[in-house]
């Protein structure tokens, strides 16, 4: 019946649907009279894909889930560094600086537990998106950038810290002491998740090309050398105990710009390479 209407010129619209190895596919004979009204109403996409209510709605759900893994882990995160600063600094849990925890801490359950979080944020990521790799990877960094902000925002609720824009942080301890202005990783957390979220709830595919890839992976090493330097430094010319008394110097921002820049380019690149969309287009096939 479906198909005699077609032939004939029936206005009603044609359905068919078919099952492939990469789950169930829907297509849409549309008239050919107006194509805009045509995908406004039925939610095809800028590639002419018609996209069911439900996708959309899974996308917003996945979305909204992985939102309030990210928030409820960092007032987690949040507590743990609270009961930690009131052990390791019980006169004033604000000044991290010199770094008396290292003199008494468990390096060995330090890593272990910031591993621990990382191991978390990738296996939420695999279990939210699957579909692509590039989604995958947005699902991470959006989490990873959303934990990272509210765990920010958190602190400063309950202790009032940070107490100013630039003011030093103990960033990460694995491999090793990464130090630096908290603005910084959190200019980096806002990217992932300013992006993480165009990707998620983006109607057309994105895919990462090897350009962007490399873009990214290069502003990324340049970041992370701007983290690593000043301990790093310290050390090499001091040991431990000069690592210690540390207090906060300069920051090498001449390349913790320019890694920002590289890291924005790559990521932004999958919305206005044409390879692409071409790749992203021929995946939905």
């Amino acid at each position: 019946m479906c198909a005699d209407d077609c032939e004939n010129g029936h206005p009603n619209n044609c359905f068919w649907t078919s099952f492939s190895a990469s789950g169930l596919k829907h297509k849409k004979h549309l008239p050919a009279s107006n194509p805009d009204m045509s995908r406004k109403t039925t939610g095809m996409n800028a590639f002419g894909h018609f996209e069911h209510p439900t996708i959309a709605m899974d996308r917003k759900h996945t979305f909204s889930i992985l939102a309030l893994f990210a928030a409820a882990m960092a007032l987690l995160e949040a507590a743990v560094v609270v009961y930690m600063r009131r052990l390791y600094y019980p006169e004033n849990p604000l000044d991290l600086f010199p770094l008396a925890f290292l003199a008494s801490y468990d390096p060995i359950l330090e890593l272990a537990r910031e591993a621990s979080t990382i191991v978390m944020l990738v296996t939420v990521a695999v279990l939210a998106e699957r579909a692509t790799l590039t989604r995958t990877f947005a699902a991470f960094v959006f989490t990873f950038g959303l934990w990272d902000l509210l765990y920010y925002a958190w602190l400063k609720i309950l202790i009032g810290w940070p107490r100013d824009w630039m003011e030093w942080d103990v960033l990460f301890l694995v491999p090793t002491i990464w130090l630096g202005p908290w603005i910084c990783p959190s200019l980096i957390a806002l990217l992932f998740v300013l992006w993480g979220t165009a990707v998620l709830l983006s109607r057309e595919p994105r895919v990462l090309t090897p350009k962007g890839i490399g873009m990214f992976v290069i502003g990324a090493t340049a970041g992370l050398v701007t983290f690593f330097q000043p301990a790093i430094s310290v050390w090499w010319k001091g040991g431990m105990q000069a690592l210690i008394a540390y207090r906060p110097g300069t920051f090498w921002w001449w390349l913790f710009v320019s890694g920002y820049a590289a890291m924005a380019l790559g990521l932004w690149s999958c919305f206005w390479s044409s390879a692409s969309r071409t790749k992203g287009d021929s995946a939905t096939h």
